[in-house]
């Protein structure tokens, strides 16, 4: 899990998320219901996000480079 990796948009989706469960909480009076509203809020509140498609931290391998490609890289 990575905290603070959201941006803008999914921000936004994640709050009208929230909302609705919460709505469907209060008009159903599933109060246990308003529990799931709090995680997503506070997911929403940390920027946590547990799966990142664009980076994978895995598998990696570092090759330091060599005397003539230092210097293109430069």
């Amino acid at each position: 899990m990575k905290l603070y990796a959201t941006n803008v948009g999914e921000m936004v989706l994640r709050f009208y998320a929230m909302m609705a469960v919460i709505l469907i909480a209060g008009f159903t009076h599933q109060w246990w219901l308003g529990v799931v509203g709090f995680v997503i809020f506070f997911g929403t509140l940390v920027g946590a996000k547990v799966f990142d498609k664009e980076k994978s931290e895995e598998g990696g391998t570092i090759t330091p480079l060599r005397p003539s490609e230092r210097r293109k890289a430069m």
